[in-house]
């Protein structure tokens, strides 16, 4: 599945006993036909991370993890925020 053939937006109703539900998208959705039915992901996954492990034209290669020493500061330009940095850089 590509970004193409993804939609996005808000599921407003969803009737369990009738089995139909209520979706808006945003324009333009030409896509979206009446009574047509799609897959569902909740608001957990981000539609491009989505997309993205779905896109048969990506290839992925399995490494193993290796960490590497990191120092954590806070931003001067956005105090409430902390930058890393690779070990010993600033």
């Amino acid at each position: 599945m590509s970004v193409a053939q993804s939609i996005i937006g808000d599921l407003i109703a969803l009737d369990e006993e009738d089995l139909t539900a209520g979706f808006v998208a945003p324009p333009p959705c030409s896509a979206v036909r009446l009574a047509e039915r799609f897959p569902y992901l909740d608001g957990y996954w981000n539609a491009s991370d989505v997309a993205m492990v779905l896109d048969g034209e990506l290839a992925w290669k399995r490494i193993m993890f290796q960490a590497k020493d990191a120092v954590e500061f806070r931003d001067p330009k956005a105090p409430s925020h902390t930058v890393q940095e690779p070990g010993g850089a600033k």
